[in-house]
């Protein structure tokens, strides 16, 4: 059953021709150093493909230093019931629609939330800033095995989410009008954030 969803879900494929928003060096320079902005940057970074710019520059020395860049591309980008999770609309829509909640900042390290009421979502996470002669980064902190627990609970949102959206269309794929609004999964994060705007 699991496999028949996914494969329903590549009729959700990315194929727009839309631009795709990324940060150039000037931009991620400005970013960088706000760990209220950083789960823009490193989201924004994955979904232009810029792989490389969100390794070195979204992530903590320590996260780099226990996990090589090839090991996070896989990561993100390997293949599940044979679909990339990353060209998948469904998937991009809910790293695009993530929010950072609940940042408390104590010293050089930070603890937050991820989440996206839209779809029922919330994941914690970890930042430590690192101080670079005058500058004071931040990069998120991740062991490979919370890394792929992420995109795991990613992916497993992205289809509940696509299953109610199926159920509320009394079961119809591809029959949504132009005009058609999603119906979100939740009205609130469950770690309390922000309500649904």
């Amino acid at each position: 059953m699991r496999i028949l969803s996914w494969a329903a879900l590549a009729g959700l494929a990315a194929c727009s021709a839309a631009p795709v928003k990324k940060y150039d060096v000037e931009d991620t320079k400005k970013m960088v150093v706000d760990p209220e902005r950083m789960l823009d940057f490193l989201m924004t970074q994955l979904l232009a493909a810029e792989f490389a710019s969100a390794y070195e520059n979204g992530l903590s020395p320590a996260t780099k230093a226990g996990m090589s860049y090839e090991i996070f591309y896989l990561g993100v980008t390997r293949e599940v019931s044979g679909f990339k999770p990353l060209e998948l609309e469904v998937t991009r829509r809910l790293l695009g629609s993530l929010v950072q909640h609940g940042l408390r900042v104590d010293g050089a390290a930070a603890t937050a939330r991820w989440c996206s009421p839209d779809f029922g979502f919330s994941h914690p996470v970890r930042m430590t800033r690192t101080a670079i002669g005058r500058k004071r980064l931040w990069g998120y902190d991740f062991t490979r095995a919370e890394l792929e627990g992420f995109m795991r609970a990613a992916q497993d949102a992205a289809l509940a989410w696509f299953e109610h959206q199926k159920k509320v269309a009394d079961g119809k794929l591809y029959t949504y009008p132009p005009d058609w609004h999603h119906t979100p999964l939740g009205s609130a994060c469950s770690c309390g954030g922000a309500p649904l705007r």
